[in-house]
């Protein structure tokens, strides 16, 4: 086995942080297995985690852990209908489980601004030898900005607690549920469950632009090796995925792994939505960038085509409602602060 390390200082400042960081790239053969320390700022080294097999890797409608961390099969997402568009947003859904255990937090609480939540981000970019060189230091603290923007309206700051690059063919591919999916991540996981780490792939298939995995009550060591993002490298701030390169496929990511739905969840015009009550009630997805769309003309308000849950192109999100951040800051409490 052969394999090569070095060592790239970065001093990067976001927001409250002023702490030197530093960058550590690992170049890994295609066959090879990867055991590495990512430079940090907190948590310095994750505790031990249990291997999975590939009969036990949870496959959740990608990478959602139901409440009984019990497999279940990936939903199809719902699909780019715009002609000369090669890319399909997210492939998140809550199953039945899950959908049992988010829905159940009391909507009565106060969750307030009182406190703002500092969480730690751990940043894997994994490419292909092809890809190497194709994105950079500086791209990983735009997209940090991009989500410290979109989420400061909650009361959510993420700092950046260490980060990698990584070649290795097999994993820049990983798809959801796969042998590959949780290699990778059994090697390059860090920290607690309250804590996010980002995976930037960039040969990650099928048009997909990310998955994530939500929030579960009591997870298990398994459970807290495959939490976490996966996105399209692509999507990067200033990558090369046309119309969705400023970073807000991330954003969206992390709306699930807070624990929010689609705006458009269930693709009905009755049924709770995303039990949000600020989002007008939307059936479908939005697609490209509509002046203006209304999949319920019978109910109050246009669809949400700037929210972030949504699917529109990246220049034509800006938002989340003040229910959404309550839901995720009261999510993030239940399940995740602690853990």
């Amino acid at each position: 086995m052969k394999f090569s390390t070095y060592i790239l200082p970065a001093c990067i400042a976001l927001l409250s942080s002023a702490q030197e960081l530093q960058t550590v790239r690992k170049e890994i053969l295609p066959t090879s297995a990867v055991h590495r320390k990512t430079t940090s700022t907190a948590n310095p080294q994750p505790e031990a985690l249990e291997e999975t097999t590939p009969t036990s890797v949870i496959a959740q409608g990608p990478a959602q852990t139901s409440a009984s961390n019990s497999p279940s099969s990936p939903p199809s997402p719902a699909k780019n209908n715009l002609k000369d568009d090669p890319y399909t947003r997210c492939a998140t859904q809550p199953d039945a489980n899950q959908r049992t255990l988010l829905d159940r937090v009391p909507s009565q609480r106060n969750y307030t601004y009182k406190a703002e939540r500092q969480i730690d981000v751990y940043i894997h970019v994994v490419t292909t030898e092809s890809k190497r060189d194709t994105y950079t230091e500086s791209m990983i603290e735009d997209q940090l900005t991009v989500m410290n923007d979109a989420y400061s309206s909650m009361g959510f700051t993420f700092n950046l607690a260490g980060s990698d690059f990584t070649v290795q063919d097999d994993w820049a591919a990983a798809s959801a549920g796969g042998d590959e999916e949780s290699q990778m991540k059994e090697a390059l996981h860090m920290g607690s469950y309250a804590d996010l780490n980002l995976y930037f792939l960039s040969d990650l298939g099928d048009g997909l632009l990310g998955f994530c995995y939500f929030p579960t009550e009591s997870p298990s060591r398994q459970t807290r090796v495959l939490d976490g993002c996966i996105n399209l490298a692509a999507s990067l701030p200033g990558a090369e995925a046309t119309n969705y390169n400023m970073g807000l496929t991330a954003v969206h990511e992390v709306g699930h792994w807070f624990g929010l739905y689609h705006v458009f969840d269930g693709n009905s015009c009755s049924g709770s939505g995303d039990f949000v009550s600020d989002t007008p009630v939307q059936s479908q997805a939005t697609f490209g960038c509509p002046s203006k769309q209304d999949s319920c003309p019978d109910q109050p308000g246009d669809d949400s085509i700037h929210n972030y849950m949504d699917y529109s192109y990246d220049q034509c999100l800006y938002e989340f409602t003040d229910g959404q951040a309550q839901r995720a800051r009261a999510l993030y409490d239940e399940y995740r602060a602690g853990n």
